[in-house]
């Protein structure tokens, strides 16, 4: 929870910017290394590549979860630009495709990406989802089929938490110029937090103009 006065505002925008950083260093330290072929781009040159596909696609599931689907598309279309054989990249792709419901696009993505990821249950859930959606439950089926739980996944919000966040959006309300921002906010994910540092920093900044 974040209680702001205008005095503070440079040394909270100063942490923002640090956590951004840090956040975008890691992001690059993460991406993996795809093998080299020969006559293939130079090694540096690849490396730059990789690192510009991850955070497009990290830009791109930020905006997803904030149900901005157009906006998401366009960054997983410049991941895959960057690195074609991003499977990741391609998955959420069809996730935002079929979240628009550009059902064809959509399919070529989620099938590629099942394709590329035999091992994924997203992949495989969300092709599912996709089978269902369009009136093919065989297919649906078989691909539901390949689901399995993973335990140690990104923790989620339990059901009905809206209403808490409801609570939040009537203290700040009634209470101008205190913020709540964090975890228990906007989501856990690496990407949900950059984008909720930048939301309440512009909000900050609306308020002290």
């Amino acid at each position: 929870m974040l209680r702001v006065q205008r005095l503070g505002i440079p040394s909270f925008i100063v942490c923002a910017a640090i956590f951004s950083a840090i956040a975008i260093l890691s992001l690059r330290s993460r991406a993996s290394d795809a093998p080299q072929k020969p006559q293939t781009a130079p090694k540096s040159e690849t490396k730059g590549k990789e690192a510009e596909a991850f955070r497009n696609n990290t830009l791109g599931v930020a905006y997803m979860n904030q149900q901005k689907f157009a906006e998401a598309q366009k960054y997983f279309a410049k991941a895959l630009t960057a690195n074609a054989k991003f499977a990741i990249a391609r998955l959420n792709l069809g996730i935002a495709l079929l979240s628009q419901q550009k059902l064809e696009p959509a399919r070529a993505a989620l099938e590629e990406a099942a394709r590329l990821l035999p091992s994924d249950p997203y992949a495989w859930y969300n092709l599912g989802l996709f089978y269902k959606d369009i009136g093919e439950p065989e297919k649906g089926i078989a691909a539901f089929q390949h689901v399995a739980l993973y335990p140690k996944a990104i923790p989620q919000y339990n059901v009905g938490y809206g209403k808490f966040k409801g609570l939040m959006n009537e203290i700040e309300a009634k209470a101008s110029g205190l913020f709540f921002a964090g975890h228990f906010r906007d989501g856990v994910s690496l990407g949900d937090s950059i984008v909720s540092g930048c939301n309440i920093v512009e909000r900050v900044e609306k308020l002290l103009k």
